[in-house]
């Protein structure tokens, strides 16, 4: 009897062991997995931030464009997934992306899927891509288009009732119903179009600490050192980070949004004219002294 008893404990101890053993390996399975996935997440947005550069200082003579690194990086890789041959390549060289290999598209929709998931604050997103109907759509290019950027791909319909842009507008407002105005105009779809790769991001946060909206007040915004524009100023009474950069000659302020998640940083030359320069400046990251 004590010698049945005692295998038995041998036994389960065995068992417990083992089971330990096996819930360790797992976590630390889980950990590599976790530093990986952060090691590519890094990767991705050192290879958005290096594409943005290159597009920046290609468009940067070019009067008042805007766009969003995110935006505009999610949506041309997303085009990538069509390139063959020496066009792949030479896509994924411009934007960064060699290194990353197919695992760039799991990436962005796990991103994709994390930033419209967030419940203290509304990040709505829209990207489609339409095709001129003498083109052929691969089944296989939707699929995946449709698996990694839940994007429609679609031919645009020349005859459709209110325009071809109708139907766009339509389907980029459903997924991005916090606009208030429709991103493609009257007629700039023609016959001769190749292709229509349109994207839309609508954000809505709440400010960690609020401001005050009666002492908002209209003042002067000057856009060079000739001219200004008469907007709606916020004003408040709060404590934030904050850096001057007397070398670089900008002034840095951190408005965090609630959750702490996102973040609006503000970076405002010290003289008027100084906005070019701050541009060249916010490219090169050992630019910003400490």
């Amino acid at each position: 009897m004590g010698t049945s008893l005692l295998l038995a404990c041998i036994g389960l101890l065995s068992f417990v062991g083992q089971l330990v053993c096996d819930q360790h390996q797992q976590q630390q399975q889980h950990q590599q997995q976790q530093q990986q996935k952060q090691q590519q997440q890094l990767l991705l947005s050192s290879a958005a931030k290096e594409f943005v550069e290159k597009l920046y200082e290609y468009d940067s003579l070019r009067p008042k464009i805007v766009y969003s690194p995110y935006s505009i990086h999610r949506a041309l890789t997303m085009t990538s997934l069509g390139a063959r041959g020496l066009n792949a390549e030479e896509m994924k060289e411009v934007l960064c992306i060699t290194s990353l290999g197919d695992s760039v598209h799991s990436l962005y929709r796990e991103l994709t899927q994390e930033l419209s998931s967030r419940t203290d604050v509304t990040i709505q997103i829209g990207l489609g891509l339409y095709i001129n109907p003498f083109y052929s759509i691969r089944p296989d290019f939707s699929e995946s288009v449709a698996r990694n950027y839940f994007s429609e791909v679609a031919h645009f319909n020349l005859t459709a009732d209110g325009g071809a842009e109708r139907p766009i507008n339509d389907y980029l407002l459903s997924k991005t119903p916090s606009l208030t105005w429709r991103p493609l105009i009257d007629d700039s779809i023609e016959p001769d179009t190749s292709m229509i790769l349109v994207n839309t991001v609508a954000f809505n946060g709440a400010w960690r600490t609020a401001f005050d909206s009666r002492l908002t007040r209209t003042e002067p915004l000057m856009l060079s050192s000739h001219s200004g524009k008469e907007v709606e100023m916020m004003h408040g009474d709060m404590t934030i980070n904050y850096k001057r950069d007397t070398l670089n000659r900008v002034d840095i302020a951190e408005l965090p949004f609630v959750g702490d998640r996102f973040t609006f940083f503000i970076v405002l030359p010290m003289s008027v004219g100084g906005l070019k320069k701050l541009g060249m400046y916010l490219f090169h990251s050992n630019s910003i002294t400490e």
